[in-house]
């Protein structure tokens, strides 16, 4: 699936050009995610901050 995927990331940028560059959100760090594995990487970490955030939000209702 990796192979399959991986095969993907230059028609990627084609379709949605932006690795390295300032986005709509502009989040902090995105000059240092040139490669599409940095992004994904950022957003695995991202999920990951915001599904423990709301664990603890959730215990708190």
């Amino acid at each position: 699936m990796a192979d399959e995927i991986a095969s993907l990331i230059p028609y990627n940028e084609e379709i949605v050009p932006g690795i390295g560059r300032f986005g709509w959100n502009g989040l902090t760090g995105y000059t240092k995610r040139t490669i599409y594995q940095s992004k994904i990487d950022y957003f695995i970490d991202w999920c990951t901050k915001r599904y423990e955030w709301m664990n603890t939000a959730m215990k708190d209702l």
